[in-house]
């Protein structure tokens, strides 16, 4: 029966392949390149699996991409009577038990998988939908922050936009900037920056920038659920099912010297101050060098941070992990200091091949100073380990991939390879011209989960013009 019903959808999808998959000639000779990307499989979803019917259309026209991603998803089971009934995974299309219009605005911009103009080291740069992994300045702040951790159940539409002065032959000035949801406004940052001495033509004072950052999460609790974890330090049993807590806010000095830069090596030289908490009185600082010899990547950083400060505050576990954030930022304890200050580091060590078709990188950040206790009880004192592998298509002809790792609270080597505080996912894309087997899984530590950790799993198959 489900076969049966497959066919329909798939001569459809077939004859829209068809007829978008197609050059379209535009005024004044230029082309507009469309494509229609399509997959079949299966997903499975709060414990049920369903059957997926996906659409990828993709447009593109000069430095102006979009993309949707239109996704079927439905299961059939015998209802009482004994007939068949067909279900749609409603989630990707209405709510149930009604919702608000910022969760309506949210679900329909999150059929729009992209919208984007140029690329990110250009002048002016505009990106709407997933944020992979996001920076801002140094990352001191914001460091591979990403609204993607909900998927496949739950997409977030964001943006992040970059104006450098250089567009209007004016470089003494740029403004860079990123929303984590746009139909919430939750979570939102910017950074202002200046290059004072631009008019010179000393290399390494004319590149000099000096940057001012703010962000803030309006609602700490967004993503607050009645099964969260609680212990003896994070406890959110007072914490009614409407709150949405206080908002945050957190700013930051930095700058960034160029030094030098060509094929074989370049240096680039940092600073950062942030303050922190309900008062500010949470001070951070660091400096730092980053660039590259030859093919090898380096970051190195020496930081010295006061009690309770959180370094990368927005990074890839945020939106997991920003409840109990808050909790540090704003004091909600008398139990102990849970981040002890002192002085710590982060040191990465990476490469990158065929311009960065092909990338590794791992980092680790702790802290100088011994630990109080065990990883169980004080987990910030212990490092945190990051790590991406990535291969893009059309390196290899039959496959690309993605593989990111993010653990903290690293007391072992055993440790390494437990998803206990960790974040641990795969992309892999097969490439059978013009067909594509597409496996996903991620493996998440999840304290908003009392079964301390998630699986999700998605096989795709179709084909791609």
């Amino acid at each position: 029966m489900k076969k049966r019903c497959l066919i329909p959808l798939i001569i459809m999808t077939l004859t829209l392949t068809a007829l978008w998959g197609q050059d379209i000639p535009a005024q004044g000779g230029n082309t507009m390149d469309t494509s229609l990307g399509f997959t079949i499989g299966t997903v499975t979803l709060e414990d049920q699996v369903y059957s997926s019917v996906r659409l990828m259309p993709e447009l593109s026209f000069g430095k102006l991409g979009v993309g949707l991603d239109l996704d079927f998803r439905f299961n059939m089971d015998n209802n009482d009577s004994g007939d068949t009934q067909f279900n749609v995974y409603e989630k990707d299309w209405y709510f149930s038990d009604g919702a608000t219009f910022q969760e309506y605005l949210n679900l329909y911009l999150s059929k729009i998988s992209y919208l984007k103009w140029a690329e990110p080291r250009d002048p002016l740069y505009v990106h709407f939908g997933n944020l992979p992994g996001s920076h801002l300045g140094t990352g001191f702040v914001m460091s591979g922050y990403t609204n993607m951790l909900f998927l496949p159940e739950k997409r977030i539409f964001g943006s992040q936009f970059n104006l450098d002065g250089e567009l209007f032959n004016f470089p003494y000035v740029g403004v860079s900037g990123i929303i984590g949801n746009v139909s919430e406004l939750d979570l939102y940052g910017g950074r202002l920056y200046i290059r004072p001495a631009a008019f010179t033509d000393i290399p390494v004072l004319s590149t000099l920038e000096i940057g001012g950052s703010y962000y803030t999460d309006r609602r700490p609790y967004l993503y607050l659920t009645n099964e969260d974890e609680t212990d003896e330090f994070y406890d959110n049993t007072a914490i009614s099912s409407d709150d949405l807590g206080d908002p945050m806010t957190i700013l930051g000095i930095d700058t960034i010297m160029p030094i030098f830069g060509n094929n074989l090596a370049s240096l680039m030289l940092m600073g950062d101050v942030v303050f922190q908490g309900e008062n500010k009185d949470k001070i951070g600082s660091m400096v730092g060098a980053a660039g590259n010899i030859t093919f090898l990547q380096y970051n190195g950083q020496v930081r010295f941070l006061g009690d309770d400060f959180q370094t990368s505050f927005f990074d890839r576990g945020y939106d997991l992990e920003r409840w109990k954030k808050y909790t540090i930022y704003n004091n909600d304890t008398d139990v102990y200091t849970i981040i002890e200050g002192g002085t710590s580091y982060l040191a990465s060590l990476g490469t990158s091949f065929m311009q960065n078709s092909l990338v590794f990188n791992m980092s680790v950040e702790g802290s100088f100073e011994e630990p109080r206790g065990s990883a169980e009880t004080y987990p910030m004192d212990y490092p945190h380990v990051k790590g991406v592998l990535l291969l893009e298509e059309g390196v290899i002809d039959f496959m690309d991939f993605n593989f990111w790792y993010d653990k903290s609270a690293v007391d072992t080597y055993a440790a390494l390879v437990s998803p206990e505080y960790a974040i641990i996912g795969g992309l892999v894309n097969f490439h059978m011209a013009p067909a594509v087997i597409t496996l996903q899984v991620d493996v998440a530590y999840d304290p908003n989960n009392s079964d301390e950790w998630t699986v999700s799993s998605e096989i795709r198959t179709g084909i791609k013009y």
